[in-house]
């Protein structure tokens, strides 16, 4: 009989030490959770001199290793028990003491981690027609997010132009103005944990093109309103598209009775301004640079002109960015007599 109780201590000593293999993890779902209890029979002992230790490492703090007699199987039950109250990983290092049997050891890793929890109510402000990219942020990144919806209580993201990846990155083009609210769960990936809320946005009207005010052009005091031949052929504002190659006559006609100076100082790299004397034109031509970002991408071109009687007049076309061309908003063939930019 006694030959028989020591095999089965011997057995069930080498039972535990397979069972938990060095670097285990304390489960399949890494259940530990910040302030939830927890309980977890590491050995049981068939005598009460039977005994378990902690010989290295150290337990989550809050869980504590103790014997409990476990009247219904007759055996010792070693339990590990308690609320953890630090996230982090912890490993120990036990000792299987049977009485009537060799010892063993088993090393355990536990990870302990704080409850899933969705850390924000509300997201930046995202506008109509602009990409927008945020994440929602949780306490741990190993959970996977899925958006809820309560009929007739706040906005299904599809209907926003927006979707809610299952990392927790609302992303999309937002197509409507407006406050919203939506709802989205998150699942943890290595527990049971779970948390739910609901997230507030803005979507701001689409961004409408700044219409930097006309520049004034300079002009001497007794410049002559009549008898000039040169015009404009250009609006005073001109879009250009980044990148793209591009050619604006600006002032044609000079010549005879107007003369024009040195053009073409601060221009962008790739832009130059040519002075066709034979057919009495100005013209912008090239291309500037994506990357091309000082004021904005705005550049003036400024054409200082004199007439016969030696009085001068400086005519200003600026230069900006748009996504497309567009049209212009000073007719061309004007006459320079008209006051530039009225």
């Amino acid at each position: 009989m006694k030959l028989k109780r020591l095999v089965a201590l011997l057995l069930a000593a080498a039972v535990v030490f397979i069972a938990v293999p060095t670097g285990a993890s304390v489960d399949p779902w890494n259940c530990l959770i910040v302030g939830e209890g927890f309980r977890y029979v590491l050995w049981k002992g068939y005598e009460e001199a039977d005994d378990v230790q902690l010989s290295g490492g150290a337990l989550p703090e809050g869980l504590e290793l103790v014997k409990e007699y476990n009247s219904t199987e007759n055996v010792y039950d070693f339990v590990i028990v308690g609320t953890p109250t630090k996230a982090g990983a912890y490993t120990a290092e036990f000792e299987i003491c049977p009485s009537e049997a060799m010892h063993s050891f088993a090393e355990i890793t536990f990870t302990v981690r704080e409850k899933l929890k969705i850390t924000v109510s509300k997201l930046p402000d995202a506008t109509v027609g602009e990409y927008y990219s945020q994440k929602i942020p949780a306490t741990y990144a190993e959970a996977e997010f899925t958006e809820w919806w309560n009929p007739g209580e706040g906005a299904i993201l599809d209907s926003l132009g927006l979707e809610l990846k299952s990392d927790g990155t609302l992303c999309g083009n937002p197509c409507r103005e407006g406050e919203f609210h939506f709802y989205v769960t998150v699942e943890s990936l290595v527990n049971l944990d779970s948390d739910e809320a609901r997230i507030d946005i803005k979507i701001l009207p689409k961004t409408l093109p700044t219409q930097p005010p006309t520049p004034a052009p300079t002009i001497a005091p007794n410049f002559p309103s009549e008898g000039l031949s040169a015009r404009f052929e250009a609006a005073s504002f001109i879009y250009y598209v980044p990148g793209e190659e591009f050619e604006v006559m600006l002032i044609s006609g000079i010549g005879g009775d107007v003369s024009v100076g040195n053009i073409g100082d601060g221009l962008p790299e790739g832009v130059k301004v040519i002075k066709d004397i034979n057919n009495g034109e100005i013209t912008v031509r090239g291309a500037v640079s994506p990357e091309y970002s000082e004021n904005g991408g705005l550049f003036t071109v400024v054409v200082p002109m004199m007439n016969a009687d030696g009085e001068y007049f400086d005519a200003y076309f600026l230069f900006r960015p748009a996504p497309e061309a567009e049209p212009e908003e000073y007719p061309a063939g004007t006459p320079l007599k008209v006051p530039f930019g009225s």
